[in-house]
């Protein structure tokens, strides 16, 4: 008698284990998928060109501001040598600043910058370059102020780091950012030297944290002491700490972390760590040490999605990313250009467009819009673990795999049943196998637009996804079973709700004599 085996709820993210150690609502693989609100994997959204192209190198930094005066808006970024900003009149970016240093003193690596508001000013740093501000028509720099890495305004005042003469000391302005062009009015070593450099500053609630090499501090709001929050945890880049929920995410050395606050304990102690990301070391052990401070992060909280791009090549380009839901807990990975850096847009009709910087092309991106990348169908995949039942030496006979899931009209998916090392069956989900008589979900979740996804089909706001459901038969025996899916045409939407297997289980095993002694 056949056994009949569901899985489901497949929120367990990407594992890059051994696939049979895996959960059973893990995915071997996951790509260009991500968690929906309704908390189902689903194929990502697509990306295009942000207006027109800037110069001809690489775009390392972005920054977007509103005045929250006027309501009028900035957005920069610096590519080559040149600082632009962004005209919606032409779509072009006009340059606001030549002769800046486009490589670090490696001759690799291109300057990133960091930057910082007070008063609806703009304050910027990259090291290598002046210390300057923009006040909406006028570049200025500040050659009698230190050049720093890491800028940020926190507690009314402006904090900086990363001076090669103190690495460990974090510096402030005056109380109430009096005098922002004033940078190092206050100081504290943080760890000092031994502990390594600092990377980055960040406010948690109501606790400031210093991220270093070796370890991450609490530190006073008026710079008079610090204190590690634990003996293991430390963080790197500016770029790779950012507020996720009611948490920071991070990057270490060796994975991605988070730091929270706990409530009713005082001090460094009420800091608590938790690592996010132990099932893909073998992907983030390929990030050599040279490129720790290289990566480009970001959250974009109505999709609760946070982006991690990094380089596993060694160039100092960011050529993978992994996406982390907030809402499920869960990684997926997506296949994109490389980024150097992340960011966003607010047209004026208050609509978000979320961008990104290329690190390979002279040109802004715009993520998670439409469902083509460039106006090229995306390729998107998911493979289970290797289902063994919790006996990998059993023979078992497969018989059916049944699949249930959600899909828009028009598209197909491609689904491939795997025994042991041989895919035995192959076959096409089609609008056949869906009912198409009523809607069971409609896409409509933020970024929103009117335009088509294609010629037959609806606008974004009302995409509606139908119920499949499709059963192949087959006859094939082995100790494990895998089911793999994917789409590389038309604009497809789908998602896997269910699958369920039905086998029969031999009386006999498949281990091999030689292997008892």
């Amino acid at each position: 008698m056949a056994t009949l085996t569901d899985i489901e709820k497949f929120d367990g993210w990407l594992n890059l284990e051994e696939s049979t150690n895996m959960w059973d609502n893990q995915f071997s693989v996951l790509k260009n998928m991500f968690y929906d609100k309704d908390k189902r994997i689903q194929t990502r959204r697509g990306i295009t060109t942000f207006w027109n192209s800037i110069g001809s190198d690489p775009i390392t930094s972005y920054f977007y501001f509103k005045n929250d005066i006027t309501w009028a808006w900035m957005a920069l970024c610096t590519a080559w040598t040149v600082m632009y900003k962004y005209n919606t009149w032409t779509s072009d970016w006009d340059s606001i600043k030549t002769w800046l240093t486009e490589f670090e003193t490696d001759w690799t690596t291109r300057t990133r910058w960091s930057f910082a508001v007070y008063l609806n000013i703009v304050y910027m740093c990259n090291w290598k370059d002046a210390y300057a501000d923009y006040d909406w028509t006028t570049y200025t720099e500040h050659w009698a102020q230190p050049k720093c890495r890491y800028l940020i305004y926190m507690a009314d005042s402006i904090y900086w780091a990363w001076a090669d003469a103190a690495p460990s000391t974090i510096y402030a302005t005056t109380a109430w950012a009096a005098n922002a062009e004033t940078l190092n009015a206050n100081d504290l070593v943080v760890g000092w030297d031994e502990m390594g450099r600092i990377n980055w500053m960040k406010d948690l609630g109501n606790i400031q944290l210093v991220f270093k090499n070796k370890k991450i501090y609490s530190v006073a709001w008026d710079l008079a002491s610090s204190q590690a929050i634990d003996g293991q945890n430390w963080g790197y880049w500016h770029r790779a700490i950012q507020n996720v929920e009611n948490a920071l995410m991070y990057y270490s050395d060796a994975w991605v972390d988070t730091v929270k606050a706990r409530g009713w304990i005082s001090w460094a102690s009420a800091m608590a760590t938790e690592p996010k990301s132990n099932d893909l070391r073998k992907l983030l052990d390929k990030i050599t040490a040279s490129q720790y401070n290289n990566n480009a992060w970001a959250y974009i909280a109505p999709l609760n999605n946070y982006y991690f791009s990094f380089d596993t090549w060694d160039d100092s380009v960011p050529d993978t990313t992994l996406v982390y839901s907030s809402l499920v807990w869960a990684w997926s990975q997506y296949v994109q250009p490389p980024v150097y850096d992340y960011g966003h847009f607010i047209d004026s009709d208050w609509n978000f467009q979320y961008l990104a910087a290329s690190a390979t092309w002279w040109q802004m991106f715009q993520i998670e819009t439409w469902f083509t990348d460039f106006w090229v169908w995306i390729d998107c995949e998911l493979k289970t673990k290797e289902f063994d039942f919790g006996s990998i030496a059993t023979w078992k006979t497969f018989d059916a795999v049944t699949i249930e899931g959600l899909k828009n009209e028009g598209s197909d998916i491609t689904v491939e049943i795997i025994v042991g090392w041989d895919i035995v069956s192959t076959s096409t989900i089609t609008d056949d196998y869906a009912n198409i008589t009523s809607w069971l979900v409609t896409i409509s979740s933020d970024p929103l637009s009117t335009s088509s996804i294609s010629w037959w089909v609806g606008t974004w706001e009302d995409i509606d996804l139908f119920s499949y459901l499709i059963r192949i038969p087959m006859y094939d025996s082995d100790s494990t079973i895998q089911v793999r899916m994917y789409s590389s045409d038309n604009p497809n939407i789908w998602t896997l709700e269910k699958i369920q297997i039905s086998r029969e289980d031999q009386t006999f095993d498949v281990f091999p004599t030689a292997n008892i002694w």
